[in-house]
């Protein structure tokens, strides 16, 4: 079991929001022209794709927790400029079935 598994949606917002802000960050640094941190790069993308994949699965127990999950995934796609793909798309709605 890893370490998002049972989790709160809050505790998942947090940690997603942590590892995109450590991707920023990594990035910056790069850009800057410091190349040793290629490989963290890397590591920072997989752990935000990590959290990413938790929130994405994770299954809300109500309406109200649902719409928390769907408006946080709202705005991380409009501030990162990103869509998701079709498998992560279908998750989501997958997700929220049983509250029909």
């Amino acid at each position: 079991m890893d370490k998002y598994s049972l989790t709160h949606f809050l505790h998942l917002a947090e940690s997603h929001a942590k590892a995109v802000s450590t991707v920023r960050s990594v990035r910056q640094m790069v850009d800057g022209g410091d190349q040793e941190v290629c490989a963290a790069i890397d590591q920072a993308e997989a752990e935000e794709g990590i959290a990413r994949s938790a929130v994405i699965c994770w299954r809300p127990n109500s309406a109200i927790e649902a719409q928390t999950k769907f408006l946080y995934m709202a705005h991380f796609i409009a501030n990162a400029q990103i869509s998701l793909d079709g498998q992560e798309m279908a998750t989501m709605m997958t997700s929220i079935e049983h509250l029909r």
